[in-house]
Order: structure tokens, then C-alpha cells, then sequence
């Protein structure tokens, strides 16, 4: 008969992903034995709170410079979401993402004004995550009801009474890392599972993912500096966290998790943190024919599109408005440069008509 029951405290950790079976949003738990300092990790032993935010009322992101927040694409939410951090509200100005992987890179705004964040964690250098202790923080549901099968636990229910409002930490081992798939995109990730109190892997403040925990963070001290590693992504079951196996609970089944891993990507969002050069929509750092050929291709798309589709004013959609931001950049090498002279559209306008008129005859 187990007895680690008993001397579990309510729970009150939690973070958010998608299932894996990708049927709907997820959320996220943590488990945590009372061992006299509280149901959580403590300050002074993760990363300040501040460096994780709600996003809207669906999720959560993790802010990695002044200006920019990181979160997970399949909660949705772009330009005019809002953010929030110690409840100050921030809106989303402009959004990122590399096109086939679940992260997106938001640039947030108070009042119209750059956030000017303080705290903040710069993304983990290194493809060496796998066997690290990580903390995880997010706005998740927390640890409900124990669930039960021919009179044994197995299961802890998702408690979602208050929302995503309450930010909470828990730990747990990275254990491995993959490819991870669903919603159309690919992602790598890293992956842990939920270990049951006196079984083989199971650390202290142990946590597993919940709804509104999509777009947490997986964080990895390195030399006494906190890193963002990973973006909760996904967890096995919806509504519940297994740490045992419903047919026979005597045996551990524990809930699989996964989270896309950012080092993998720290290039790509590096350059994005350090203000990339408007119209250059393959982030090659200068403005030119095949940027302009991008957005011939994707001219007139409606809705949905992106920065790497032409989408320079951040409407969604690719028309003409982008085409003035690309020509009044044309030349550009990723340096600040003055005011175009007005010939610079004039010269362009050939080049940018002649795409045009081949994109509509090939189609």
C-alpha cells in the first residue's frame, strides 16, 4: 500500500502545453511533498516570477529581452494580445516564428511604449539539456482531485478553478529529446515524464504540465544564471496526470511531456531579439530581390500570414502597405540607414511588377 499520499500537501503548481495526441490544450501540475518550505520551489531557488507571463487568458509565455516575450503557437494569439507580468497588462505589437516550429517571438508594448522588462533570461547555448534538473514555471491549472482505479491512485485531476491567474514552480529531469509533431508544425523537443513519489526519478517539487501551461518554460541554471531551455508543448493525457498504470496501479505509468527545445533554434531568435531590418523577410540581414520575391509570392494573401511571407506591417495579410515597407528598405544591410530617397520605390516598382505579373501567370 503507498503512503506518500498522505504527506502531499494540495497542490499548487502548475504549467500548460498541448496532448500529445494533439486533441486539445493541456495544462500542467506539480506535485510537491510537504518539506516545510511551502507546496513550491522557493524564491532565492528558480528564476524571479517576473520572467514568466500570462499570455491572454489561454496560456503562458516567458519574456528573453526587454522588449520580447517566447511562447508556443497553438494557443493562438497575435498582434494586440495581451501579456501580463506582475498584472501590469502589455499588448503584443509584432510576432515571429521560423514557420514550422510551435514557438513564436512576440515584441509587447505598454501604452504604445517598448516594455522595458527587467527581468528577463537569455535563451540555453547548449544541445546538453538531457539528464539536467529543470524548473518549471508556468500559469497552468494546478493538482486536484486523486483519481482512483479498483480503489488505488493513479491519477491526479486538473484543478482549473482559477484560470491561468496563479504562477507556480515545480521541478523535473530532462530525460531525452526528439521531434515532436502536431497542429502543422515540426518541432525539436525535449521530453520528461511525471515519476510518483519513491519511485526511480523522482526529484523534489516534482511537476508535470497542465492547461493554460503551453508556452512555460523549462529553465536550466548554468553557472548561477537562469536559462530558458524549453516551451511546454504537450502532455499525454488531457484532464488528468498519470503517475500510474489505471489497469494496475501498482505499476508506474508516468505522464509523458514534451517542450520545444530552444537551443536548437537560438540563432533564429537571437537575430529576431536584435531588431531585425524591416522588409528583409528571410532574416538574411539585407533588403533585397529575394525578399521581394517572397512577397510576390505570397502577394495577396489574405489572412494568416507572417513576417517570412511578406508580412511587414504586421496585419496579417500581404499587399501592397508591405510593399512600400520593402521599398522604402530596399538596399538595406541590416544597419540603420536614413529616409530613402523617393527613387528608391520608382526603381523597385519594375522588379516588384514583373514578380507579380509571373506569380499570376504560373498560377
Amino acid at each position: 500500500m503507498r503512503r506518500h499520499h498522505p504527506a502531499l500537501r494540495p497542490l499548487t503548481v502548475s504549467l500548460v502545453c498541448l496532448p500529445i495526441v494533439w486533441a486539445a490544450a493541456a495544462r500542467a501540475v506539480v506535485l510537491t511533498p510537504d518539506q516545510g518550505s511551502g507546496e513550491q520551489v522557493p524564491a532565492g531557488q528558480r528564476p524571479p516570477d517576473g520572467v514568466v507571463a500570462r499570455w491572454s487568458g489561454s496560456a503562458t509565455a516567458v519574456a528573453i529581452a526587454p522588449n520580447y516575450v517566447i511562447t508556443t503557437n497553438h494557443q493562438g494569439g497575435g498582434v494586440g494580445t495581451s501579456v501580463y507580468i506582475h498584472g501590469v497588462r502589455y499588448t503584443v505589437s509584432a510576432w515571429f516564428r521560423d514557420g514550422t516550429s510551435d514557438f513564436k517571438v512576440a515584441h509587447i508594448t505598454r501604452d504604445g511604449v517598448p516594455a522595458g522588462l527587467t527581468d528577463y533570461v537569455d535563451i540555453y547555448p547548449s544541445l546538453n539539456e538531457v539528464g539536467k534538473t529543470a524548473l518549471l514555471g508556468g500559469y497552468g491549472d494546478s493538482r486536484g482531485a486523486i483519481l482512483t482505479s479498483g480503489g488505488q491512485p493513479y491519477a491526479y485531476k486538473w484543478d482549473g478553478a482559477v484560470g491561468n491567474t496563479v504562477l507556480r514552480w515545480g521541478r523535473n529531469v530532462i530525460d531525452g529529446s526528439g521531434v515532436g509533431y502536431g497542429g502543422g508544425w515540426t518541432s525539436q523537443v525535449l521530453k520528461t515524464d511525471f515519476d510518483d513519489v519513491g519511485t526511480g526519478g523522482y526529484v523534489s517539487w516534482e511537476a508535470a504540465t497542465a492547461d493554460h501551461d503551453s508556452g512555460s518554460g523549462w529553465f536550466i541554471n548554468s553557472a548561477g544564471k537562469w536559462y530558458l531551455a524549453a516551451l511546454t508543448r504537450s502532455t499525454e493525457h488531457i484532464g488528468s496526470t498519470w503517475f500510474a498504470n489505471y489497469g494496475n496501479p501498482a505499476n508506474p505509468d508516468p505522464e509523458q511531456m514534451d517542450a520545444v527545445r530552444l537551443a536548437w533554434y537560438k540563432d533564429w531568435i537571437n537575430y529576431i531579439l536584435h531588431d531585425i531590418q524591416p522588409g528583409d523577410a528571410n532574416l538574411d540581414g539585407t533588403v533585397g530581390i529575394a525578399d521581394l520575391a517572397t512577397l510576390a509570392n505570397n502577394y495577396g494573401k489574405p489572412s494568416g500570414a507572417n513576417w517570412n511571407e511578406g508580412d511587414f506591417n504586421h496585419d496579417n495579410a500581404v499587399g501592397i502597405a508591405d510593399l512600400v515597407v520593402l521599398a522604402d528598405n530596399y538596399g538595406a544591410n541590416g544597419s540603420p540607414v536614413p529616409a530613402p530617397e523617393p527613387t528608391t520605390a520608382v526603381l523597385l516598382a519594375p522588379a516588384a511588377v514583373a514578380l507579380l505579373r509571373r506569380r499570376r501567370n504560373t498560377r
